[in-house]
């Protein structure tokens, strides 16, 4: 039984990701949701479970909608990539 909040799409689309080491890299987007997002990964070194991230659309030609929150933070990492839940930051704290 799926236990989610809300219903996945299936996407396709590139985002920058800047880890909390400052460190950035471009993934691809294999599905999002209002709540968040799995970014497809073959390298599963980085991040870490827990870790905030900020995520950033990559402009494309073909997109017209926007990301709704640029804070994500790591709730799960898989065989191909790592799930992603927005958050919100007031203040410099997680809500």
């Amino acid at each position: 039984m799926d236990k989610r909040r809300f219903s996945r799409c299936p996407v396709n689309f590139k985002v920058d990701v800047t880890f909390s080491n400052q460190q950035c890299a471009t993934f691809r987007v294999s599905d999002l949701s209002q709540g968040g997002m799995y970014i497809s990964s073959a390298n599963l070194g980085q991040p870490s479970i827990g870790e905030l991230l900020h995520v950033k659309l990559v402009e494309e030609s073909h997109i017209q909608e926007s990301i709704p929150c640029q804070n994500a933070v790591v709730v799960h990492k898989g065989q191909h990539g790592f799930g992603l839940s927005f958050v919100e930051m007031k203040d410099g704290v997680l809500s």
